[in-house]
């Protein structure tokens, strides 16, 4: 009987990564100048530790346990653990196939580069934005 064989991994999941952190990586760094060091350090670990939860669920998925709730993925997401979640999302194939899922997770990843083109824009598209709400 021939032995079963993985789908091959893919790895140009890291270039879309690498790509999505220039807006975000420049805005922090213009942002925080030289004095950003405690800064960096703490989005590494928020998107590790959300990268590590995202490990857990997916465990718990395989072993048929209590689940991590998509709303705190979610919510690890939002708080700048994005970049761990996709790298996660990837690493253990988990999260990738649902796509309500995928849209709420590529809407907090959206609305992290806005905010970080808009703050490299000066706070153009806000100001555009609140002037049309006529605020």
């Amino acid at each position: 009987m021939a032995e079963k064989s993985q789908p091959e991994r893919r790895w140009d999941w890291m270039i879309a990564l690498l790509a999505l952190l220039v807006v975000p990586g420049v805005a922090g760094a213009r942002a925080l100048g030289g004095q950003g060091k405690w800064a960096w350090i703490v989005a590494v670990g928020i998107s590790v530790f959300t990268a590590l939860v995202y490990a857990a669920d997916k465990g718990r998925a395989k072993q048929g346990d209590w689940r991590i709730g998509e709303g705190t993925l979610h919510l690890l997401s939002m708080l700048g653990g994005w970049p761990g979640a996709y790298a996660a999302q990837h690493l253990f194939r988990h999260k990738t196939a649902k796509v309500s899922f995928q849209l709420v997770f590529w809407s907090t990843v959206l609305l992290h580069q806005l905010l970080a083109l808009d703050y490299l824009l000066g706070w153009r598209i806000a100001r555009a934005g609140l002037t049309a709400l006529g605020l």
